[in-house]
């Protein structure tokens, strides 16, 4: 009920916009190849970042964990 008045808003993409759009394609072997490394490389940075995050929650939730039952106490250093 709450989409309403939400089908006016959204955009339509159909053929013929698209049809207009150029795009660029390697023009060789080496050149897609290429291409794919990096692509290749982006991927593997993101699923190493991706790890590193959830590592770093898991340490969070563990730290959190401590700290909120008592177990360690957490003392300023007021200088």
């Amino acid at each position: 009920r709450n989409s309403q008045g939400l089908v006016d808003d959204t955009l339509n993409c159909k053929f013929r916009d698209f049809s207009i759009v150029k795009v660029l394609l390697p023009q060789t072997k080496e050149e897609q190849t290429a291409i794919a490394r990096v692509l290749q490389a982006a991927d593997k940075e993101i699923a190493l970042l991706k790890a590193k995050a959830e590592k770093l929650r898991e340490q969070k939730k563990g730290l959190m964990q401590v700290l909120l039952t008592g177990k360690v106490r957490l003392t300023l250093d007021h200088h």
